[in-house]
């Protein structure tokens, strides 16, 4: 009896300790967040964000440090930098006005982000998903219920989806610095912190992909070192989720499953029934929840990744991009486009074996879309520098299986690995910049390179220098947290469904040559412009004209930056919402001196850009603005 009462208080104790030091980390966290110091926290936020060649040896050289320190000093220190740096990274996004492919001055979100965003806005009103989301819907339904938590701050909404990412890296990094050392553990975390800093600030589903593709690996590592089939099994089911969030190398799957099967076999068996069956139900497990979650919020006659019959034709076609279909047959739907595609594979195969070809080629070339784009500086030196050394480290780390094929955790990375592989010409590389489509999968190629590092350091004899550190202030952790993350997931959006009530709205007689729209005025998804005269630190929601001027160059629509160049001046803002009496998507364009102080219902006079090349972003000239109801 005193024994267990003794397990019980330590547990206790361990969980109250963890809890502890995670509040000081998400306390520091947040003070990087709210903070605008212009001396310290802005340059560095920026730097952060952007920089390379000084930035990665330097935080992988304090991560490598920390990661040494035994105990709750060590756990304490080394979780703080982890959040640090990617809440420091997310804040370089606001401070920098960054624009982007899914970000206009840091803050408004673009292309497929503003479409995510606006379903996540129509679940909160109690309406249902547009095409686009419900092929994606676990990321759009949870944004939805993150905005809620935030009071619809989209701000604070990315930094909480931040923070939970920060997190499942921290706790992944951990789990290799018990197995592998802290030499590995810093590497793998500084390289999915590269990956991912460009996609923090963005409403997109790489986020959610991440954040499940990190803890489901770091689950089936947990799983591999103490044998435990409830840690792969799980690891399986998150690893599936994330795939189905952010469609990516889903040859992993079956792979994963079969792998551990084998890896659980026991007393002569070859495999595992019961782990076999268990993976099986835990990738049908994920599947069934995208379904459900689907049905309960998405439009009912989307199919679920139809979208993947324009890669499948691009490929059929000779390797051609996702829009070429849509190029060639504008008006074709997704089981037309599949029916086309098989019936370009039986009757032109070369064509085929073209476009496998060609996606292998761009998988590994030194370009914006290979293995390593991410992993990169300011110049295009410190990218070559960048990627022949990991491709050597990749290699060692196949070698390094080949010569001790019976570790299972390099057994776990080359079936990863080569399910990540197969995966490739069905995930075209050049169908979106910097890897984006293999998101849930960063981990994985995290850890292949890493592997190679471990086998140099075993050879040089350098375990010293890499000593295995086993925490134990936070071993339950990562179960706690995955769990935590996945409820939140699951059904944190039926909690937030239909929570928002607009106005009734009696429409006002607009001028002739105008129309009246309804919508939700929320500051942290408005940016304001200023002109260049007046002294003011640059920093969302605020900035000087020419910084959208000078950030607009990077946005990919011409047509778009034209209008920007000639449209926006000083004293203007741009938001993104709904409008309320239709609730399609609307880009506010709107003289500043018009809207109110707080977060308000408004409706606005005014009229929708008729440019048929930019028809695509629903940009509404405002003229004329009321506050409607209280």
């Amino acid at each position: 009896m005193k024994r267990n009462r003794f397990q019980f208080s330590s547990v206790v104790y361990n969980l109250l300790w963890a809890a502890l030091i995670l509040y000081f980390a998400i306390f520091v966290f947040w003070i990087i967040i709210v903070n605008r110091s212009p001396n310290f926290l802005r340059p560095l936020s920026m730097l952060l964000r952007t920089g390379y060649t000084i930035v990665v040896p330097s935080i992988y050289i304090v991560f490598f440090l920390a990661f040494r320190i035994k105990g709750w000093p060590g756990t304490l220190l080394s979780l703080l930098l982890t959040v640090s740096i990617f809440g420091l990274a997310l804040a370089g996004a606001w401070a920098s006005g960054q624009t982007e492919s899914g970000i206009l001055s840091g803050v408004v979100p673009m292309f497929d982000s503003a479409s995510y965003y606006s379903d996540a806005l129509r679940l909160l009103a109690g309406q249902r998903f547009s095409e686009l989301s419900t092929r994606r819907p676990l990321f759009i339904a949870f944004f939805a219920f993150l905005l809620w938590v935030a009071n619809h701050n989209l701000l604070y909404a990315l930094a909480i989806l931040t923070l939970l990412v920060s997190l499942a890296c921290y706790l992944f990094s951990r789990v290799i610095n018990e197995t592998h050392g802290p030499a590995i553990a810093a590497f793998v975390l500084v390289f999915i912190f590269v990956y991912y800093r460009f996609h923090s600030g963005a409403v997109r589903t790489e986020n959610l992909g991440i954040l499940f593709g990190v803890l489901g690996t770091a689950l089936i590592w947990r799983g591999i070192s103490k044998s435990q089939q409830f840690y792969l099994q799980t690891g399986i089911f998150l690893t599936s989720l994330g795939m189905i969030a952010r469609a990516g190398a889903f040859f992993i799957l079956p792979l994963l499953v079969l792998w551990g099967a084998i890896f659980f076999g026991q007393n002569g068996k070859i495999i595992s029934w019961r782990s076999l069956v268990g993976g099986v139900i835990a990738v049908v497990s994920a599947f069934l929840v995208n379904y459900l979650i689907g049905k309960s919020f998405g439009a009912s006659d989307a199919m679920p990744f139809g979208n993947f019959s324009y890669s499948l034709y691009g490929l059929a076609s000779g390797g051609n991009s996702w829009a070429y279909v849509l190029e060639t047959y504008p008006n074709a739907g997704y089981i037309e486009i599949y029916k086309m595609a098989l019936g370009l594979i039986l009757e032109q195969p070369n064509l085929l074996l073209k476009g496998v070809v060609h996606n292998y080629s761009m998988f590994f070339s030194n370009t914006s879309y290979g293995l390593f784009s991410y992993m990169g500086g300011e110049r295009n030196l410190s990218s070559i520098i960048s990627y022949y050394p990991l491709l050597v480290l990749s290699f060692l780390g196949v070698w390094h299986w080949f010569r001790n094929r019976k570790d299972p955790y390099l057994g776990f990375v080359m079936v990863s690995t080569t399910g990540l592989l197969l995966s490739v010409p069905f995930l075209p590389p050049t169908d979106a910049f910097r890897l984006r489509a293999y998101a849930t999968s960063i981990a994985i190629l995290a850890l292949l390179p890493s592997m190679g590092l471990h086998w140099i350091l075993t050879k040089l004899k350098l375990e010293k220098l890499n000593p295995k550190n086993d925490i134990q202030t936070d071993k339950y952790a990562l179960a706690v947290f995955s769990i935590f993350v996945t409820l939140l997931v699951v059904f944190g959006p039926f909690i937030a469904s239909g929570t928002d009530s607009p106005p009734e709205f009696a429409s006002i007689k607009c001028e002739t040559d105008t129309m009246p729209i309804l919508v939700r005025y929320e500051p942290s998804v408005a940016v304001h412009f200023v002109p260049q005269n007046i002294p003011l630190l640059d920093w969302a929601p605020t900035f000087h004209i020419g910084t959208l001027h000078r950030n607009a160059h990077d946005f990919p629509n011409f047509a778009f930056m034209d209008w920007v160049l000639g449209r926006v001046s000083p004293y203007n803002t741009i938001f993104y919402s709904l409008d309320y009496t239709s609730y399609q998507e609307a880009l506010v364009l709107i003289p500043s001196n018009l809207l109110p102080d707080n977060t308000s219902w408004i409706g606005l006079c005014g009229t929708f850009e008729e440019n048929a090349a930019i028809e695509n972003f629903n940009i509404f000239n405002a003229i004329v603005a009321y506050v409607v109801g209280n």
